[in-house]
């Protein structure tokens, strides 16, 4: 006898591995689109700070409201903070 076809134990082996593969790539989207928001949003802030920083000027947009900041460090060694709606963006280390 000459079968051909596959078994219910392949079926059953075939599907188990498609649903394992299937639910580690969804579960890869999903930290992807949760992270997205709060990704595009401080890049969002980080460009304002830059165009604050750098004095660009967008046609019909104002330099966003940018506060700095300074704390003092160990060392003679000056910590700037720019701050955008009330959340420290970018810092940088200065010597005096």
């Amino acid at each position: 006898m000459n079968r051909k076809g596959f078994t219910l134990l392949e079926v059953v082996i075939a599907t188990l591995i498609l649903a394992v593969s299937l639910s580690v790539i969804l579960k890869i989207y999903t930290n992807y689109i949760r992270n997205y928001g709060s990704l595009a949003k401080d890049i969002k802030a980080i460009q304002k700070v830059k165009r604050y920083i750098y004095d660009i000027k967008e046609e019909f947009k104002e330099i966003p409201a940018v506060k700095e900041k300074y704390e003092d460090t160990q060392y003679g060694v000056k910590k700037k903070i720019y701050i955008y709606n009330g959340n420290p963006v970018i810092f940088y280390y200065e010597t005096r």
